[in-house]
């Protein structure tokens, strides 16, 4: 991040996923057999590491799901609708405070699915086929606050909330999410593993060590939350 979108060019090659969303967020070095150069291969685990989340915390919800939600229009919304489309939801939604930003989207993304643009929040759930299964928010935490979030995004009796951002863990979008009986929420940092997960087999073509990196992730937690009362106590 920011460079999703540009670093592109200097890719050898890109994965037919990474060249769908438009954005690549891992580079893979390989070996060229005949010219014995290297060669930079562009690829997106965004939406795969999406998926993923998706597909745990959303067990018994995303597989009758039909209708999901992207929050914002920046480079990770790209692979947040891909990433619907991938999980067979049929009627996907985005709304930015830009509206041009997003139309621009939908037009990139039309020849493989529809996309309806929404230019408020408000306007979600004013149709039964408008409620959504599943949100994803990608925009900054610090841009929000729970009441930007109507209880309308809630509709359905059950759903998945999903925010991309991590910083806090617990965005506003997740705690109006959490509030409503029947929702799950999957933190930024949930997708972040999910991704390195994929990242790391990538990179070492070995199974990656999900046990060990779930543990170097919550001593890294450890450290950060004795830090801050340390700080607290001065």
């Amino acid at each position: 991040m920011p460079h999703k979108l540009e670093i592109s060019k200097f890719c050898d090659t890109i994965t037919d996923d990474a060249q769908r969303i438009g954005a690549v967020n891992t580079l893979i070095p390989t070996h060229d057999p005949v010219s014995k150069r290297r060669k930079i291969v562009g690829e997106n685990t965004d939406w795969s590491g999406l998926v993923q989340c998706l597909n745990v915390k959303g067990a018994g919800i995303v597989v009758n799901a039909k209708t999901g939600l992207v929050i914002g229009a920046g480079g990770a919304s790209r692979a947040a609708l891909y990433a619907l489309h991938k999980s067979g939801i049929q009627n996907i939604y985005l709304m930015n405070r830009t509206r041009a930003t997003a139309d621009k989207i939908a037009a990139d993304y039309a020849p493989i699915f529809k996309i309806t643009v929404l230019s408020t929040l408000s306007e979600v759930g004013r149709t039964e086929e408008s409620r959504p299964d599943i949100i994803i928010g990608t925009i900054p935490a610090d841009k929000t606050s729970v009441e930007d979030f109507p209880l309308s995004l809630f509709g359905r009796e059950k759903g998945v909330c999903v925010d991309m951002a991590y910083k806090p863990r617990q965005t506003p979008l997740l705690k109006a999410a959490g509030k409503v009986k029947g929702w799950n929420t999957v933190t930024g940092v949930e997708v972040l593993l999910e991704q390195a997960f994929v990242q790391s087999e990538m990179w070492l073509e070995l199974p990656a060590p999900r046990k060990y990196m779930n543990e170097e992730l919550d001593k890294e937690d450890a450290r950060r939350a004795a830090e801050v009362m340390a700080i607290e106590k001065l």
